[in-house]
């Protein structure tokens, strides 16, 4: 038996070890994967930032500078008050504010151009020039992308001249290549675009489709780019109307990646099943022959032949050896009680009667609703109801426990009638959600009220009853507290009576019952700040499914003629 334990042991540690040893290499790869994916997020988002930054400025002064030039450089040149020589003056006045030098075109209503500050129009095609002015005629700047001779991709910013005959155009064109050079510092790859993946300006071809001068916007929607055994991080931002930066940057290669993961899951597994190995060993030869002992032990114990378990090796399996002594000692007793506790079954039912209902309780609340009627007959419908449903509650001889929550609405019922008997008389109950199915005895609680009833309203007509069904850490509390006149010191010194006892016999009978169902149930007696009494109960919560009771009720024949009695009353009212 021990060597079987002892392999056992082997293998479920090994097992255990290989799942830890393969958990933490993945945690490390990701740990890892994270932390490279932060700090090159950090730093495509700042490269982001910069170049966004760099091309807003470009295009914003850009816009200015032909926003200034349109004022009256070339109005003035248009209408012939100033010839060439000034407009280029005024042109590279205007232009030495831009980090890439510009080309000036101007364009007739004809859309012909009638001025270009260079050969600019031997690199753009006029006729894509034209073709803008056209289907769109503006009135207000705007900016298109275009590709040109060699390979050469262009910015173009379109405005109409004002102040003069006809619609007159302007056009600045800055070169892209000219802005990617002066961005080489970046460590992330860029890319920016119009809405329809025609290039102006990157530092990279390697996301540019060949011959065409695009980009497949498509491949970069996601975060992430795989491009063969590489994988880049990207990021995208709009910078104007139809304008994009797309941002990349190279991560571990793939493969790379894959290796360190692998190499990181051997590297892990191979120690923790060498060190698992050693712990299985070590531990299996120490309690071998513990193990051995126990099991042969409790054999003995299952056949009859001894009673007891004699291990002596101070540690778990020692412990293990006086838990299952215990045991057998608490199921003797438990034996010995249950045999006990029937004997007395058929006397606790008959007490139990004289405890929950006292006839001048029924006496009294008929001839409340007997007044009721005349005054309020809703609110003696009520009463009936609620007496009624009390009385046949408790006149269940099912000999099943009940549930905690519907034990508590019979209780309230019951006090719902005292409170019209008594009109100052004020009630709580409060009940933890997860004990409403915990088995019950029926009406075990209603005792400990009719004590609070009984001696509360000799000391203050205004009485308070609070009663509450907690859930605790290692027990069940049931608590009635009340605010009269409390408990003598010599009642909460004393023993609890017990159930033959002719006085306070209702404590008694409650806490009996309730220890009939749960055997480890004990009861506490004590006085509230304010001087009132308090009656609490205690149920083990690891016992609270242990059920061995049957459930204490029953009225006597002349009880349910009560209720025929009620059931009738109930009939003439309503028919009143």
């Amino acid at each position: 038996m021990g060597h079987s334990f002892r392999s056992e042991l082997v293998k479920e540690i090994r097992r255990r070890f290989s799942a830890l040893a393969v958990l933490l290499a993945l945690l490390l790869v990701g740990v890892l994967s994270g932390l490279v994916f932060f700090i090159q997020s950090y730093q495509v988002t700042a490269d982001m930032r910069t170049v966004s930054r760099d091309f807003n400025l470009l295009a914003s002064r850009s816009q200015q500078v032909l926003s200034n030039l349109n004022k009256r450089a070339v109005p003035n040149y248009l209408e012939s008050r100033d010839n060439e020589r000034v407009l280029y003056q005024q042109f590279y006045e205007q232009s030495a504010r831009l980090s890439v030098q510009p080309s000036l075109l101007i364009l007739n209503a004809q859309t012909q151009p009638i001025f270009q500050s260079d050969l600019i129009l031997n690199r753009i095609s006029l006729n894509y020039v034209q073709t803008v002015i056209k289907r769109n005629r503006p009135a207000n700047a705007f900016m298109k992308v275009t590709k040109g001779e060699n390979d050469q991709h262009f910015l173009l910013f379109f405005a109409r001249v004002p102040a003069t005959a006809g619609n007159q155009y302007s056009v600045l064109v800055l070169n892209g290549a000219a802005f990617s050079g002066e961005n080489i510092k970046y460590g992330s790859s860029f890319t920016i675009a119009d809405n329809y993946d025609n290039v102006f300006a990157t530092n990279s071809t390697s996301f540019i489709l060949p011959g065409f001068g695009k980009m497949d916007s498509e491949k970069f929607e996601r975060h992430f780019y795989v491009n063969q055994d590489d994988i880049f991080l990207m990021r995208r931002q709009q910078l104007g109307e139809n304008i994009f930066l797309y941002t990349f940057l190279r991560s571990f290669p793939l493969m790379m990646l894959i290796l360190f993961g692998l190499l990181s899951v051997a590297a892990l597994l191979g120690f923790l099943i060498w060190q698992a190995n050693r712990a299985a060993n070590a531990i299996g030869d120490k309690t071998n022959a513990a193990i051995t002992e126990l099991v042969d032990e409790t054999s003995e114990i299952r056949e009859g032949k001894q009673k007891r378990i004699q291990i002596t090796t101070n540690d778990e399996f020692q412990y293990l050896a006086d838990s299952i002594n215990a045991m057998v000692e608490r199921q003797e007793a438990m034996t010995t009680q249950q045999l006990q506790l029937q004997k007395q079954t058929n006397q606790y039912e008959l007490k139990m009667l004289e405890a929950q209902f006292n006839p001048h309780f029924l006496y009294n609340t008929l001839e409340n609703i007997r007044i009721t009627i005349k005054l309020d007959p809703a609110l003696a419908e009520k009463l009936i109801l609620s007496l009624n449903r009390v009385l046949r509650y408790s006149i269940d001889h099912s000999g099943e426990p009940t549930t905690l929550e519907a034990d508590l609405d019979v209780l309230e019922d019951f006090l719902m009638v005292n409170q019209v008997r008594f009109d100052k008389l004020r009630y709580q109950i409060a009940m933890d959600p997860s004990l409403a199915n915990m088995p019950v005895p029926r009406l075990f609680l209603l005792p400990l009220i009719e004590n609070a009833l009984k001696y509360g309203m000799k000391t203050r007509s205004d009485l308070m009853i609070v009663v509450t069904c907690e859930q605790l850490e290692n027990a069940v509390t049931f608590t009635v507290i009340d605010n009269g006149g409390g408990f003598s010191s010599e009642k909460l010194i004393s023993d609890l009576p017990p159930v033959e006892s002719e006085t306070h016999h209702g404590l008694a009978n409650s806490f009996r019952r309730l220890q009939m169902l749960y055997p480890t149930a004990n009861m506490q007696l004590s006085n509230t700040d304010d001087g009132g009494a308090k009656v609490t109960l205690h149920v083990a919560r690891a016992l609270t499914a242990a059920v061995r009771n049957r459930s204490i009720s029953g009225l006597k024949c002349d009880d349910r003629t009560l209720i025929i009695v009620l059931e009738v009353l109930m009939c003439r009212f309503l028919r009143l």
